[in-house]
């Protein structure tokens, strides 16, 4: 008998079919994920935090193929702040749109942003928002953000709270980064009310967090543009579906095709390189 049977004498332990395939498919994985780590880790294709983090970059791949994310967009959407994964809001948003659910901005300035969404077949509407004064009471503007792109800020909160609204079942609870992001501004405004001895204290034991990476990327430039939309011509993907094939291979919820930041743009390119031309059709 091995290690790992279960004796005759004794009563079977219950264990759901479900836990039971995920742990073992989890396991299965493991070691793959983790050499997937490993290669990229030592890299700069992937953010800071997990550059040289093998087995962080394999837990965030695992946490993200939960959640239906491929394991470069895990290692690029996923953020670990006081020990929890947080999902960028715009990757919040591309998991719900996946999931056949709508999610739309009603209004956006610097004062205030409202976004609503409703799930797949549901007429429902659910809409949050989110104003300065608001964020300002809850004390999210102290975060230098605030000054430099409140609708950004306020975006990203509307947005994420619209998500988890209308489609808890696909988020399986995650909070976004820039959430997280908020909460730990509260949290050290709240520790510099303290004294500076119980400020220590509550300092002494809590891990370091690395910074995020910096919210403003490049534009796309003319030059990828151009390439880019070649490259669709050339491979047959029709105007309807660039979008889509767009938001899937960048992790994004963009809702044009001249938004692409020049790193997303870059991702599409070579995703529309590897992908085999459409043989010609021959006349007859």
């Amino acid at each position: 008998m091995s290690e790992l049977a279960i004796p005759t004498n004794t009563a079977p332990v219950s264990l759901s079919a479900t836990g039971a395939n995920l742990i073992r498919e989890s396991a299965a994985v493991m070691e793959t994920a983790h050499q997937l780590a490993t290669a990229v880790a030592g890299t700069q294709m992937i953010p800071k935090h997990f550059q040289g983090k093998p087995d962080e970059c394999a837990a965030a791949m695992l946490y993200g193929a939960s959640l239906g994310l491929d394991p470069m967009q895990s290692v690029r959407q996923i953020y670990v702040v006081h020990g929890q994964a947080a999902l960028y809001a715009r990757a919040m948003s591309a998991l719900v749109l996946g999931a056949g659910h709508r999610v739309w901005t009603v209004e956006s300035g610097d004062q205030s942003v409202t976004v609503a969404g409703s799930r797949a077949g549901s007429e429902h509407v659910e809409t949050s928002t989110w104003t300065y004064d608001r964020a300002h009471k809850a004390g999210y503007t102290s975060n230098a953000k605030y000054k430099t792109d409140p609708q950004a800020m306020l975006y990203s909160k509307a947005l994420s709270e619209v998500c988890r609204k209308i489609a808890p079942d696909v988020l399986s609870g995650v909070f976004s980064v820039e959430e997280m992001q908020m909460e730990r501004t509260v949290d050290n405004a709240a520790e510099r009310r303290v004294s500076p001895v119980g400020a220590a204290l509550a300092k002494r034991d809590r891990p370091a967090l690395a910074e995020p990476e910096p919210a403003t990327v490049q534009a796309m430039t003319d030059r990828s543009r151009r390439e880019m939309f070649a490259l669709f011509t050339e491979k047959g993907v029709p105007e309807g579906m660039q979008l889509a094939g767009i938001n899937h291979h960048t992790g994004g919820s963009y809702t044009s095709r001249g938004d692409l930041s020049e790193p997303d743009a870059l991702r599409v390119i070579a995703a529309l390189r590897a992908t085999p031309t459409p043989e010609a059709t021959p006349d007859v």
